[in-house]
């Protein structure tokens, strides 16, 4: 033989897990599987704990219960204490497609149901990487409202994940009050682009917040500067070549390409500087002639200060 004890086996009889005394006719769940009640509990030859229930692929007309309009084409679901719905929620058992229109309220209609296609529901830990949809936590209003509940705080990610593998500095500032940590901003000056006639001359990029104080940076020359004879140029925040001091654009800084050159803040109290109570952007000074040709990438590294 086989060991197939019975064929189809569609219809069997069964202990029912809701409701708890099924009628003939019944939407019923025996475990993670739905069917149609064919007795009612304890008739048909059954004892007085099983049910005869059909669970195999057929249109049935039952009455459901609308969560929200249902339209033809919409999964409907088994939940226990309400019967088939379109709601999806927590305990919900897959029963089949509608085949018929509810605007609100409970309506009866044609259900074509199938078999469940498993559990039903995810259990605990079983929601893995591959089960998100791509932007499952992307800033659309589920999302956000998350994020709004608490779901991803301090206190539940370091419950969540090994002790240690998250700590607190890594979510927040040590003085929980945004000062102390180190950023980096990024500002563009280009020929191409940007004025470069004699004057001071806004980089392009990042804005500085109010009170940082820049401690370091560098400052990529990607296209040397040229301009006519005895021009000048110097880069600043607050004060005259603060950050790169005025020289001639023949010479260093300004007339190798591709290279690297370092600014006035080195990590130091007497070098570092502090931007205006606005904050705001460097800017490039040009003296004497226009430039006529260049490429800048100024990066300033900065903490926020009372």
């Amino acid at each position: 033989m086989n060991n197939i004890k019975f064929e189809p086996g569609l219809s069997l009889s069964v202990v029912v897990s809701s409701p708890a005394s099924p009628a003939a006719g019944d939407p019923v769940r025996y475990g993670v599987q739905t069917g149609i009640a064919v007795t009612a509990i304890a008739q048909g030859g059954n004892d007085a704990t099983h049910t005869t229930v059909n669970f195999g692929t057929y249109v049935c007309t039952i009455p459901v219960t609308s969560s929200g309009a249902i339209a033809v084409g919409d999964a409907l679901f088994f939940k226990d204490g309400v019967g088939v719905t379109n709601d999806a929620s927590a305990a919900a058992y897959f029963f089949g497609i509608s085949m018929g229109v509810i605007a609100a309220g409970t309506a009866t209609i044609d259900v074509f149901h199938s078999t469940s296609p498993g559990a039903g529901i995810y259990g605990a830990g079983t929601i893995a990487t591959a089960s998100l949809a791509a932007g499952l936590l992307s800033a659309d209003a589920p999302g956000r409202a998350k994020f709004a509940a608490g779901f991803f705080d301090a206190a539940t990610l370091l419950a969540k994940f090994a002790a240690g593998g998250i700590v607190e500095s890594l979510i927040n500032p040590i003085s929980n009050n945004n000062l102390n940590l180190r950023r980096t901003a990024r500002f563009v000056w280009d020929f191409a682009t940007d004025a470069h006639v004699v004057g001071t001359v806004a980089f392009r990029g990042d804005t500085l917040p109010a009170k940082a104080r820049i401690v370091s940076g560098e400052c990529y020359i990607k296209n040397a500067l040229t301009g006519a004879g005895g021009t000048t140029a110097s880069i600043q925040v607050t004060g005259a070549g603060d950050i790169i001091v005025d020289a001639a654009v023949a010479g260093v800084p300004w007339s190798t390409s591709d290279a690297m050159v370092p600014v006035v803040p080195v990590n130091t109290t007497a070098t570092c500087v502090k931007s205006e109570a606005a904050g705001g952007k460097p800017s490039l000074v040009i003296t004497t002639h226009d430039l006529t040709a260049g490429n800048i990438e100024l990066y300033l590294n900065y903490i926020i200060h009372d």
